[in-house]
């Protein structure tokens, strides 16, 4: 994939899911992945880890990759390294007055 803003030069980045793709059936990243995951950074490459966990079920997975952005949780979380550069999150009573629907429990 090539980014391109106005008046830049094309950026090139690579976007790999965890999850049957950068994962073994084991949850291993082998060396060579890793290898070369450093090496695409080392040419300039932008590496992007997106994958529908949320931090505390893949934070161990960016520390072994080191990407430049991890997309986490469907997207509702964005990290540059491990800066949170942008996230969508429910308050409790929006939570709460889903669960109570979806339970049956609604007073609609």
């Amino acid at each position: 994939m090539e980014i391109r803003q106005a008046g830049q030069s094309a950026q090139k980045a690579i976007i790999l899911d965890l999850d049957g793709t950068l994962l073994h059936t084991d949850k291993s990243i082998s060396a060579y992945t890793l290898e070369m995951l450093r090496r695409c950074k080392e040419k300039g490459i932008v590496v992007i880890v997106a994958t529908a966990r949320f931090w505390f079920k893949a934070e161990k997975y960016p520390d072994q990759t080191k990407p430049d952005y991890a997309i986490l949780a469907d997207g509702t979380q964005i990290y540059h390294h491990t800066e949170m550069i942008y996230g969508c999150t429910m308050e409790q009573g929006q939570s709460a007055g889903m669960i109570e629907a979806l339970s049956g429990k609604s007073r609609c």
